[in-house]
């Protein structure tokens, strides 16, 4: 191997190793750049969400002190589609638990809506029993089955007793990657899931007693304040989405229910008929 040679390989292994020294930088660069966002995002929730946090946990700690002591009479329904509703539950019991009073994330208020009576109902048919059980389920209600055989242990019918008691959660968390607050509201009106982000400017005394007076049902257009578009939409979206499949499941119920109804009313006519061209026949 000649000098030319010598230089020809010297150059191309430079090439290469400049190369490497390109990509290393360019990835140094982009992690630097994380870390300052990193700290950035660090910094807003020590100076900005947690005072937010604190002012917020602060109010509903007396929200909840003065409606455990004044005892409200606040009243509610549940609809449970084609079972029904649960009726004239008391809201009450409110508590208010936070992970930490200095470096605060998480705040959550609960309360529960109730009463001592339970709702009984009775179910034929297997599918309808299934379906029924399945749904109370996702409501998370305690409830008690109690299922009738026939002589090939197939289902029949159904007893269900179902506890009038329902678990209701305001959760507040730091979300400090998108520096802003998130708020998810568990079981509110009717069963699932509720949510959306406030920015910490949201957080000022108009917005707090909006929220009280929500959580008390003196107003209802609470998610549907200064919300982003997107985030509107997206939470409106699934929300109806929950709600067409619950309502098909309980229209597939009440379809099921309707074609046993219809062949009990048959074998009942069958067996009318029976009786008077036997009587007839008799005479």
């Amino acid at each position: 191997m000649n000098a030319e040679d010598i230089k020809i390989l010297y150059e191309k292994s430079m090439s290469y190793l400049d190369d490497l020294r390109k990509k290393s930088g360019t990835k140094k660069a982009g992690e630097e750049q994380q870390r300052i966002e990193r700290e950035k995002r660090e910094l807003y929730y020590k100076e900005s969400i947690i005072p937010a946090l604190k002012a917020l946990y602060g109010f509903l700690s007396e929200v909840v002190e003065h409606l455990n002591y004044l005892e409200h009479d606040i009243y509610v329904n549940y609809n449970l589609g084609s079972i029904g509703r649960l009726k004239d539950l008391k809201q009450a019991n409110y508590s208010l638990f936070v992970d930490s009073r200095d470096n605060m994330t998480q705040i959550l208020l609960k309360f529960t809506c109730e009463k001592p009576t339970p709702k009984k109902f009775a179910i034929e048919g297997e599918k309808n029993v299934a379906r029924i059980s399945d749904y109370l389920k996702t409501t998370s209600l305690d409830f008690q089955q109690q299922n009738e055989y026939d002589r090939v242990h197939t289902i029949v019918s159904a007893d269900f007793t179902v506890k009038a008691a329902i678990h209701v959660g305001f959760e507040f968390t730091a979300d400090i990657d998108n520096s802003c607050i998130s708020l998810k509201v568990k079981n509110f009106e009717e069963f699932g899931l509720k949510a959306r982000r406030l920015q910490v400017a949201d957080v000022k005394p108009e917005f707090m007693d909006h929220l009280a007076r929500y959580i008390t049902h003196e107003v209802d257009d609470f998610f549907g304040l200064d919300m982003e578009d997107d985030l509107k939409a997206k939470i409106q979206q699934n929300l109806q989405i929950e709600k067409q499949q619950r309502a098909a499941e309980l229209q597939e119920i009440e379809k099921e229910a309707k074609i046993e109804q219809g062949k009990q009313n048959e074998e009942n006519s069958n067996h009318s008929v029976f009786q008077i061209l036997s009587k007839f026949k008799k005479d």
